[in-house]
């Protein structure tokens, strides 16, 4: 008497969830996770396939997930982690049976940041009065910038580059403060326009320069002289 197999077994995952993470820009077929189910039926009733599904039961775009369940990139696919940082997604696995049977599991992929993103400047140009004689050290505006990236890769720093004649100014290159490095006299010079660049901690420079309007306001310090008579 030979006893035939029914397909009366959905498959069954070997986790009751999945997590796996990727870099944003990876390339398509880069492995991100891989998920396990097992039927015990026999042939066509017990062997397993797989796909993935979004949150509204559409295919995955994003990702794949091949017959011995190894997700990955799918082809094509471009993530970038500042439009969209986790993907929660379903995997089914179903067999191929008549009447196939079928069970679900959830995955979460996380997308990791790359540094992708240069710092930029908001507001790009700045204006700003000091008054002359003032001590060393006095502040006279804050540049800054921001950059879309993550952790360190957001990390935001600034240097002049242009315009500090005398070495009279200084930015601070974590905060952006932009401060006097000794008294400024309006009566040597009153105006200056300085540029200042920021990079982020791998070196990414902003795509463009901030540019700071500094005027020095004169103080009555000067007594008044007769002119010679002619």
């Amino acid at each position: 008497v030979d006893v035939l197999d029914a397909n009366d077994n959905a498959p069954t995952f070997l986790a009751t969830s999945y997590a796996g993470d990727v870099p944003e820009n990876s390339s398509g077929g880069t492995v991100v996770t891989r998920v396990l189910a097992t039927d015990p039926d026999d042939g066509a009733n017990g062997t397993v396939q797989y796909s993935l599904v979004n949150a509204d039961g559409t295919p995955s775009s994003e990702f794949s997930v091949d017959g011995a369940g190894v997700v990955s990139v799918a082809a094509g696919s471009l993530l970038d982690r500042e439009a969209r940082d986790v993907f929660n997604l379903t995997c089914v696995a179903s067999d191929i049976g008549v009447g196939a049977m079928s069970s679900r599991v959830p995955v979460v992929i996380t997308v990791l940041d790359v540094n992708d993103h240069p710092p930029v400047f908001y507001p790009a140009v700045y204006h700003c009065n000091v008054l002359e004689n003032l001590a060393a050290g006095a502040t006279c505006t804050t540049l800054s910038a921001t950059d879309a990236d993550l952790g360190s890769n957001a990390q935001v720093g600034y240097r002049i580059i242009g315009g500090n004649a005398g070495g009279s100014f200084r930015v601070d290159n974590v905060t952006g403060d932009l401060v006097t490095t000794s008294p400024l006299d309006a009566e040597v010079r009153n105006t200056y326009v300085l540029t200042v660049q920021a990079s982020d901690a791998a070196g990414l420079l902003s795509p463009g320069n901030a540019v700071v309007n500094v005027s020095v306001l004169n103080e009555r310090d000067q007594p008044p002289a007769f002119l010679s008579a002619a």
